[in-house]
């Protein structure tokens, strides 16, 4: 460090760049986050109708496996919540540094204002965004595991 960085204090471009950095970093942590989540739920959601389709639709239909394909159900109800609730955190972090972003972008007079102009069109780009597909493809999962129990409830009664 030179004399002039000790009396001075860090370069504010240096500064600006720090803090876009670490802003940028946030919202991509967040973001890899959010997706992953998803990708995981799907395949979780893929095993999961694929073993209650082999227990409910097997040759074999007796009480056991009623009772099984009822656990495993309660269990997939479960974990699509804890999906849920992990989206609603993650989403709620890429707002706010996106929201942060924007302010940066303000106070620094950023000729390229990616983040201002992307939330100003994003009301205007289209109907069905990814937020409320999430909300859609939790909600059915919520509703096909609950019919599936109530399902399996059922051929437990029957058998």
């Amino acid at each position: 460090m030179t004399q002039h960085e000790i009396s001075t204090g860090p370069c504010p471009l240096e500064m600006a760049k720090f803090e876009n950095d670490r802003l940028w970093n946030y919202f991509n942590c967040h973001a890899k986050q959010r997706l992953d989540t998803f990708k995981f739920f799907t395949i979780i959601s893929g095993l999961y109708f694929w073993v209650l389709h082999g227990l409910l639709f097997s040759a074999i239909n007796t009480s056991y496996l009623a009772n099984i394909s009822a656990m495993i159900s309660v269990v997939y109800l479960i974990g699509t919540i804890v999906f849920f609730a992990l989206d609603c955190r993650n989403k709620l972090m890429i707002s706010t540094s996106v929201d942060l972003l924007i302010q940066f972008e303000k106070d620094n007079h950023i000729k390229y204002n990616i983040f201002t102009t992307s939330k100003q069109k994003k009301s205007d780009a289209c109907l069905f965004g990814f937020d409320i597909g999430l909300g859609v493809i939790f909600t059915v999962a919520l509703i096909i595991g609950f019919v599936s129990f109530i399902y399996s409830i059922i051929q437990v009664c029957c058998n």
